[in-house]
């Protein structure tokens, strides 16, 4: 845990890359927007109101609302994803 731009990112990387054998990134469905040069993978964008969905459907291990609205979750199938 750290502010933005401490490296929390490039460490985690490093962690993996060195032990890709046993650890896996984890996909998480947002609200926010695309950054520039970022496509699906690290995150599933989707709108508000397909988030809510989700939400209602008990998709979600976890979620968050963020500061600004913004939302994040971790679904129960990518969980399994991981774990099959």
């Amino acid at each position: 845990m750290g502010p933005s731009g401490v490296g929390k990112r490039t460490l985690l990387n490093a962690i993996l890359e060195k032990y890709s054998d046993l650890f896996e990134k984890k996909r998480s469905v947002t609200t926010r927007k695309p950054r520039e040069g970022e496509s699906m993978g690290v995150f599933d964008f989707v709108s508000a109101a397909d988030f809510h969905r989700m939400k209602e459907a008990n998709d979600f291990i976890e979620h968050r609302e963020r500061l600004h609205g913004t939302m994040y979750g971790t679904t129960k199938s990518e969980l399994k994803r991981i774990q099959d």
